[in-house]
């Protein structure tokens, strides 16, 4: 049982890390080649890509196990001879372990334990920041004395909203009212729980693949908040607002933001009837499809698995 464990802990190691590579050169070529945003479907496919491959194939693994013993999958087990490597628990053949899958399975919990240990030392991080900020909370809109120009959301469980004082000294009613709703749009969005999520995935990646998809989520998620104001304000009232966000000199101030670019989101303002901002969640959708089938048609194929897993070890 341990042998076939640890081969097939060396299967998913070897499928996980061969599509990280794939990711983070992609990601490099992209970074580098292409200053647009990403298309949707892409974005979630390099971010969900190596942990949905490697989800397949051990639901694939545990299929089999389990409609085998339940009957569901017949049984040929006998047919290849008890040497072959069998899914099953009543055919478990006996094996040597091999060196190269216990360091392959190693090497796989090892890198997904360091990254845990990662995101958590981040998300403790944030939750400290989040602690010092819920001080100024009065209600859902919060008003904070600082000379930066700042207009955020913080909290997962209870957001609320944050602006400074000296936003009022700049911007118009108008613009002030659409900045307010925008923050209120990305609570009604449920953004930070979503953002938080995708940063779990992303804590896989190298630090600068990381940063750049990250990016490319933060203006995903701004420019759909965006096409949704645009729906209530006019296009012309939001890339006004978004203009004062932009310092047009040195000397000017401009909205403190991690709001993603604002070129790009006044561009998809102005192309707003050319295209539709595709939805992530039918890009999600689409890969939860894949990978169920993916795990289909390894459970039906399980011959081949059994198979590669008894060359592996």
């Amino acid at each position: 049982m341990i042998e076939l464990l640890f081969s097939s802990l060396f299967l998913i190691a070897i499928v996980f890390f061969v599509s990280l590579a794939i990711v983070e050169g992609q990601v490099w070529r992209y970074r580098r080649r292409n200053k647009t945003a990403l298309p949707t479907p892409l974005l979630v496919t390099l971010t969900t890509g190596p942990v949905l491959l490697a989800t397949a194939i051990l639901l694939a693994l545990s299929l089999t196990f389990l409609g085998k013993g339940t009957g569901l999958i017949v049984d040929h087990c006998l047919v290849h001879g008890l040497n072959h490597p069998h899914l099953c628990f009543e055919h478990l053949p006996a094996g040597q372990l091999s060196f190269l899958a216990v360091v392959g399975a190693s090497l796989l919990i090892l890198y997904i334990a360091v990254k845990l240990a990662t995101l958590a030392k981040s998300t403790l991080k944030y939750a400290r920041v989040n602690r010092s900020v819920s001080q100024f909370q009065t209600g859902r809109i919060n008003w904070l004395d600082s000379d930066r120009e700042m207009a955020f959301v913080a909290g997962i469980r209870q957001p609320r909203i944050y602006l400074t004082h000296i936003l009022k000294k700049r911007l118009s009613r108008q613009a002030l009212r659409i900045i307010v709703a925008h923050e209120i749009q990305h609570i009604r969005n449920r953004d930070l729980l979503k953002m938080f999520l995708i940063e779990c995935l992303l804590s896989l990646y190298s630090r600068r693949t990381k940063t750049y998809l990250m990016n490319q989520w933060v203006l995903y998620r701004e420019q759909k908040v965006d096409r949704q104001l645009a729906g209530r304000f006019g296009r012309a009232a939001v890339a006004d607002t978004l203009l004062c966000m932009l310092p047009i000199k040195n000397h000017e101030a401009g909205l403190n933001s991690a709001g993603g670019d604002i070129e790009q989101r006044i561009t998809g303002l102005a192309n707003l009837n050319e295209r539709s901002l595709f939805s992530a969640k039918r890009a999600y959708q689409w890969v939860a499809v894949l990978t169920l089938s993916l795990t289909v048609f390894l459970t039906v194929e399980h011959h081949a698995l059994e198979t590669l897993i008894g060359w592996i070890n």
